[in-house]
């Protein structure tokens, strides 16, 4: 080959005119050979001498084909990901504008806005636990003691429990008794678990975590009589059993314990005293209206609660120091015979009363009304009870008393701080599915414990202030005149269903710390408002027999329930034996 062709190698294998470039004439190979093999050579066939070469121009198309189908397969691809991800970022601009135009108003005035997906929203009920050391120290020991970082966001449950070394803890090693343990007791706890959660709901261990491995429970240990409690007995509310209330009773308290047939007896009823003029001769008038209930009251064989829902319906400017302090000396009054629940000015949150919806406000007289009444002689057997609305629909626009609030907070504003708050309680009922409500339907099986998460009110103020919860209101309303058409739910139906919620062992387990249930024991003819139709609302449960029974059936388990603290907390002494 000249130099040329060597330089040009392909072109051998291109074709005939292409070999003309070299300016040398189209020889055979077998011409071409001038040495001693080209016999050899020469005497191969065409195939063989084919299979011999290095490339063919087959080969070289086949590259090149590969070579160019690579690259439109690669440019294809890249022009592919670069529509997906514009495409991408155009959706998420757009949620992020959608987001920024809802953030405006309220979530439940959005067109997408779904009431169901808000209440499962919420975190879920973190442990409760206490300590015996100093009230000092017990904000960061209990915070620690489950590992949660409330109000951060945080729910990592705990693997271990604190340890703390409570004063004077001498161990007990008679039979019967609770030995206390120094080094892990903690009191009113509930065990923390793995992954805590709506399935795997903690467990309570009674008053006291004895070493299951040193201790069992006394198998010959009955409960007591759910009907022998006395209020006087409740110094410790974290202790306390679950008790049953009654509030708005339209029969006398002692009727409303017949009807229980002596089984269970209401431990407070909720009583509601109506100021509407300024001045303290107003304020004690309105209740004074009420020692005809105390009387009852102390006439049932056994100390109850007195528990008074004080409303002031001229407004947070009727509330003066001096009418305050005429307040809390009546207050006084019944406490020295009688422990007193004060539910001051409930549901601050909700736009339907004078004052209502006044956050700064409302702190600042709440202050001064914690001390007048514990200014008092008797002020330690008062307590102050703050209960809110639910959250569900907050701010609830439209009513009569709105005010510009966060609609994104329905309770906070309103917390006149730990130190100034004895319990935490709502108002929490089932009035059907959706507004104006008036239809009779059966509630969903955790409407109760979905209500109570709302805004986070329990974990925020029963768990992370260490606050017994007291549910001041509660029923499944009953429509009788079915204004919206019957569905065929029964009385029976509906008010046997929602018992098995505040009343029922899911509830124990995920809200132990829930103390008193306060039924709305009332019949009356009413309206919500709007096209809400003026019906009559039945809340009463005594009524029926069979939802009698009900709910007696359902006190009965729970009360021999090995892991629940309704007798466990109050009755602690013989509960767990040594395991000898």
């Amino acid at each position: 080959m000249s130099p040329r062709s060597k330089r040009n190698p392909v072109s051998l294998f291109l074709s005939p005119s292409a070999h003309r470039l070299t300016k040398r004439p189209l020889q055979s190979p077998c011409t071409a050979r001038t040495t001693a093999d080209s016999a050899t050579d020469c005497s191969r066939t065409a195939g063989e001498r084919a299979k011999a070469r290095p490339l063919t121009r087959t080969a070289v198309f086949a590259l090149l084909l590969v070579l160019v189908l690579a690259c439109c397969s690669f440019f294809a691809g890249t022009v592919v990901e670069n529509r997906r991800l514009t495409a991408a970022n155009s959706r998420k601009n757009a949620a992020n504008q959608k987001q920024q135009e809802n953030a405006a108003v309220p979530s439940y005035m959005n067109r997408n806005y779904d009431e169901e997906a808000e209440l499962s929203a919420d975190a879920v009920p973190v442990p409760f636990v206490t300590t015996t050391t100093a009230a000092a120290k017990t904000t960061k020991t209990a915070t620690k003691a489950v590992g949660v970082a409330v109000g951060t966001g945080s729910t990592k449950p705990a693997v271990r429990a604190t340890t703390t070394k409570p004063p004077q803890a001498a161990a007990s090693t008679a039979p019967g008794q609770l030995r206390t343990q120094p080094t892990t007791t903690v009191k009113g706890a509930i065990k923390p678990s793995t992954q805590v959660g709506i399935n795997q709901p903690p467990v309570f261990l009674g008053s006291t975590t004895p070493k299951p491995a040193q201790y069992i429970r006394n198998p010959n240990y009955n409960p007591p009589a759910l009907a022998s409690f006395d209020a006087d007995s409740v110094t410790d509310w974290v202790r306390a059993p679950l008790m049953l209330g009654a509030a708005y009773t339209e029969t006398s308290m002692g009727e409303f314990n017949r009807r229980l047939k002596g089984q269970v007896r209401s431990m407070a009823f909720n009583s509601f005293a109506n100021s509407n003029a300024p001045g303290p001769a107003a304020a004690v008038q309105a209740l004074s209206n009420l020692d005809s209930k105390f009387k009852e009251a102390n006439t049932l064989g056994y100390k109850p609660f007195f528990m008074v829902t004080y409303e002031s319906h001229c407004g947070l400017e009727c509330l003066t120091d001096e009418v305050l302090q005429a307040i809390a000396g009546k207050v006084n009054q019944w406490a020295a015979e009688m422990p007193v629940i004060l539910r001051f000015c409930h549901e601050m949150n909700g736009s339907w009363y004078a004052w209502g919806q006044r956050p700064a406000e409302y702190v600042a007289m709440w202050k001064r009304m914690h001390a007048a009444v514990k200014g008092k002689a008797n002020g330690k057997r008062v307590s102050l009870l703050w209960a809110p609305n639910v959250a569900i629909r907050y701010p609830w626009p439209g009513q009569k008393y709105n005010h510009p609030v966060d609609p994104n907070q329905p309770f906070e504003p309103y917390w006149p701080g730990g130190q100034y708050v004895d319990l935490v309680g709502v108002s929490l009922y089932w009035y059907g599915n959706k507004y104006p409500y008036t239809k009779n339907e059966l509630p969903p099986n955790d409407w109760f414990e979905r209500e109570l998460m709302a805004g986070n009110f329990y974990n925020r103020f029963a768990v992370q202030e260490r606050k017994p919860v007291v549910i001041a209101e509660t029923a499944a309303t009953y429509y009788p005149l079915n204004p919206l058409g019957d569905t065929g739910v029964t009385e029976v139906q509906l008010k046997g269903a929602w018992i098995d919620q505040p009343f029922g062992k899911k509830m124990l387990q995920r809200f132990p710390l829930v103390k008193l249930v306060c039924w709305f024991e009332n019949r009356k003819m009413w309206s919500f408002g709007g096209p809400s139709p003026q019906t009559i609302h039945d809340n009463q449960f005594t009524t029926k027999p069979e939802v009698v029974n009900k709910f007696l059936a359902n006190m009965d388990t729970l009360s021999k329930d090995v892991r629940n603290p309704v007798w466990a907390a109050a009755q602690p002494d013989g509960y767990w034996l040594k395991n000898a």
